[in-house]
């Protein structure tokens, strides 16, 4: 099989830079009609973000950039050699119509201020406190970012998500990625650029918390018209802002489906005739089978 570049950097990331980078659902509880509750802990989702341990963030931040780059690529069908800012320009002109895409490019634009000062103007890092700060003048004029480290972990971590699930077609994904973005935003002191002083809000999507999940397959859920209901407050254990979070897996003949509790954040419904949008990702589909098959069993 052959090793994309992209491929080995993650890789390198994944040994290197990381402590759990990748996450996994550790805990899958099935309830029956009648109730019965039946726990699962062997069941392995490559997925999300986890947390990011390294303390060389200067280095790791070029990884994480080369790794968003070639991303870039990708998305916006760039076969050819052109400037940095010259593809953020193409992406955005040729995503104007999509939000979620626009939000990746942002996240590009915050990694070509920490890039260029990283390799054309390095005397312009510095630290204060948990504060890393990224300056330089080019022709007259200012390129600031001032970040908390926390906001460069979720920095990284959005590349890497990005990087890992292209084509990016999948809404949970997407969700996850602007989780991050916003997060991101918090981490953002000051910020400056060719473009403007400001980067853009996140966009009005559904955002999924991308680490720390747990799965439950209810079987009483309740399928009505265009609706799927749930007997009891579904989030109830997962309130907003909470640390864990949750997914509802769903079987439907041979499909599945995985629906993020933030879905259902604000009732207890949610329509039927958008359950496509939820189908397991591509790369959860062998554990979803299994998964299938425990529960089958039980």
């Amino acid at each position: 099989m052959e090793i994309s570049f992209n491929d080995e950097i993650r890789a390198f990331i994944e040994q290197n830079c990381s402590s759990g980078l990748i996450t996994h659902f550790d805990s899958v509880l099935h309830v029956t009609e009648e109730g019965h509750k039946h726990n699962y802990s062997t069941i392995y989702c490559p997925f999300g973000a986890g947390e990011y341990k390294k303390t060389t963030p200067l280095i790791d931040s070029l990884l994480f950039f080369n790794l968003l780059d070639i991303s870039i690529d990708s998305i916006s069908h760039i076969s050819e050699d052109i400037n940095f800012y010259d593809k953020y320009k193409r992406g955005i002109s040729t995503h104007s119509d999509n939000p979620f895409f626009l939000c990746v490019y942002e996240i590009y634009r915050i990694f070509l201020v920490i890039r260029s000062t990283l390799v054309h103007h390095n005397d312009g890092f510095s630290r204060s406190g948990s504060t890393l700060k990224f300056e330089y003048m080019f022709k007259d004029r200012e390129y600031r970012l001032h970040i908390t480290q926390k906001g460069i972990e979720r920095l990284f971590q959005a590349a890497y998500l990005v990087s890992k699930y292209l084509p990016l077609d999948s809404i949970y994904i997407q969700g996850m990625v602007v989780w991050l973005y916003e997060d991101i935003l918090k981490g953002v002191n000051a910020f400056s650029d060719r473009k403007s002083r400001t980067l853009e809000a996140p966009p009005s999507i559904i955002k999924i918390r991308p680490f720390h999940r747990d799965i439950l397959r209810d079987d009483r859920l309740i399928i009505k018209g265009n609706e799927i209901s749930f007997p009891e407050s579904p989030h109830s254990d997962y309130p907003e802002g909470s640390y864990s979070m949750l997914d509802h897996f769903i079987t439907q003949g041979d499909k599945s489906y995985l629906i993020p509790n933030e879905a259902f954040m604000f009732g207890k419904t949610v329509q039927y005739s958008k359950l496509s949008i939820w189908q397991t990702p591509h790369h959860l589909e062998n554990s979803a089978q299994r998964m299938i098959s425990q529960i089958k069993n039980t």
